[in-house]
């Protein structure tokens, strides 16, 4: 969806370099990926006055990278990154949150994967306590109903409710429908939602989305989502906002599409959930592992809210393979200016060398000097990927089979037709269920259960081989490691064995397409 706006003579009130990512997620591609996208923040921050830093959700993912982030060797790393002070045990996901606070970040929305472990370990991901600092930001999300959650219900700050614009940097380590940031005297509006369907993809305990009957109800309801965030709008532009921006962690981006004309007073849309890769005619794809080198759409999309006024929609790809970024005017009434978007500045940002490098202004030799220099965002967060890395690299020496082609993982595959990671994965399945009884006959994979390929990729030519070897760990090409599985199968999810008529077998298909 694209709506064109003449280039009108709006005189220019405030510009805002928004600097964006979503689904952090990660993986093993994160130790490559999330220094250089540090170092993209590094080197744009100071490029305007006005400069906003924002993350989509999905900031952790269960799998080796957050499971090693726990390892007592990683401790001093999130301490001397963070001002942490951790003696015991560091909380889940303390890794992957100190990358977003090293980051910058100045509020995340709420996505689904912070439940993947349940409240509790959310909880103490992003709260103080025990030497851990948390969160440098608040969580936001207008659309969830905390207050029937033992633990998560003292960490919601009601801001609609309360007296008075709420700034994000008072709000750190809480969750908040929407907040306020200031940028040299000019509030911008923050406001947050989650998907609606966050109760059947993950495990939300006593959190409730508002406007459903019940557990199973739930279901994308655009219309109603709009009835419920344009208050928490209104409350913002009624205090004097005229600059708002809605994160909006939806898992298709359709949905924010479909939103966005229904809303009034929201100039921008930062998208989540979908890893929607969006590029201009002047980005450059990069094929990453299990990300393809092309982009579903332009960037920014371009529409209109219900008022009429331009509303623009970004959203990047996960595992910190881009950082997005948006440079646009504001007229003295708030107004966004979609005409005032450079292509040559605006747009998607791969996590490479090469870029860090342009974003510096120095040559990829120069990088160790410059943008990954002692104490620099990038330097700090490769401190942390380094420290994850070496505990996760054991078990790459874990053989358990060979393969001589590549497995494919990638989202777009998986979710959407029949690959060889999914048969093999559907089929080991199926081999340990008729072990248990021989009756069993049929195994379903959930294409979300997988989150990665089993193979390298070749960023120049988008070529993709069998795992590579890694000599250090004793690992030959081709082989299938612990280290393998365990990042494309990061859930772990458990297998269970069900009886069924053929009919409930069709409509269980059925549903699944």
């Amino acid at each position: 969806m694209s709506i064109s706006f003449l280039p009108a003579a709006i005189p220019t009130a405030f510009k805002l370099q928004l600097l964006h990512l979503a689904d952090g997620e990660a993986g093993l591609l994160a130790a490559v990926t999330a220094p250089y996208l540090a170092a993209l923040v590094g080197g744009f921050e100071s490029s305007y006055s006005n400069n906003l830093i924002l993350a989509g959700g999905d900031n952790f993912i269960p799998g080796p990278f957050a499971s090693a982030g726990t390892d007592t060797s990683v401790r001093a790393a999130i301490n001397a990154t963070t001002g942490s002070t951790i003696t015991s045990t560091i909380p889940t996901f303390a890794a992957d949150i100190a990358i977003h606070n090293i980051l910058g970040v100045e509020a995340s929305t709420v996505g689904n994967h912070e439940f993947d472990l349940g409240p509790t370990v959310f909880k103490d991901s992003f709260t103080a306590g025990r030497g851990w600092t948390g969160a440098q930001f608040p969580y936001l999300s207008a659309n969830l109903d905390f207050s029937g959650d033992a633990d998560l219900k003292t960490s919601f700050v009601d801001t609609v409710a309360a007296a008075g614009l709420e700034e994000a940097k008072n709000q750190k380590g809480k969750i908040v429908p929407s907040a306020i940031v200031i940028k040299n005297g000019e509030k911008i509006g923050l406001v947050g939602a989650t998907t609606q369907v966050i109760e059947q993809i993950s495990s939300t305990g006593g959190v409730e989305v508002k406007g459903f009957a019940g557990d199973g109800s739930e279901k994308d309801n655009m219309v109603l989502l709009a009835s419920q965030l344009q208050p928490v709008i209104d409350d913002l532009v009624n205090q004097g906002v005229n600059k708002v921006i809605l994160m909006a962690h939806l898992q298709q981006i359709n949905n924010e599409k479909t939103l966005a004309p229904l809303l009034r007073g929201v100039d921008i849309i930062l998208a989540a959930g979908s890893n929607t890769r969006l590029g201009d005619s002047n980005d450059q794809a990069v094929a990453f592992p299990g990300h393809a080198a092309n982009f579903a759409d332009n960037y920014p999309l371009v529409t209109a809210g219900a008022d009429g006024v331009p509303t623009v929609i970004v959203n990047t790809d996960n595992e910190y393979t881009y950082l997005g970024r948006l440079v646009v005017d504001f007229d003295a009434n708030g107004v966004i200016n979609p005409a005032s978007i450079d292509p040559l500045i605006s747009g998607a940002y791969a996590a490479t060398a090469a870029n860090a490098a342009k974003a510096w202004g120095v040559t990829e030799a120069q990088l160790a000097t410059t943008a990954f220099a002692e104490g620099t965002k990038a330097e700090n967060v490769q401190d942390i990927t380094e420290a994850v890395s070496a505990v996760i690299s054991s078990k790459d020496g874990q053989v358990w089979g060979y393969s001589n082609v590549y497995l494919e993982g990638e989202r777009s595959f998986v979710r959407n037709q029949e690959t060889n990671l999914g048969n093999i994965s559907a089929d080991a399945n199926l081999a340990y269920a008729k072990s248990i009884d021989p009756t069993v006959v049929v195994s379903l994979k959930n294409g979300g259960g997988i989150r990665s390929q089993i193979g390298s990729v070749d960023v120049v030519t988008g070529l993709k081989t069998p795992t590579t070897a890694n000599p250090e760990a004793k690992k030959t090409a081709g082989g299938i490691s612990t280290l393998d599985i365990e990042n494309s199968l990061r859930f772990n999810n458990a297998l269970s064995l069900v009886t069924v008529t053929a009919a409930k077998l069709k409509e269980l298909l059925e549903h699944g397409v």
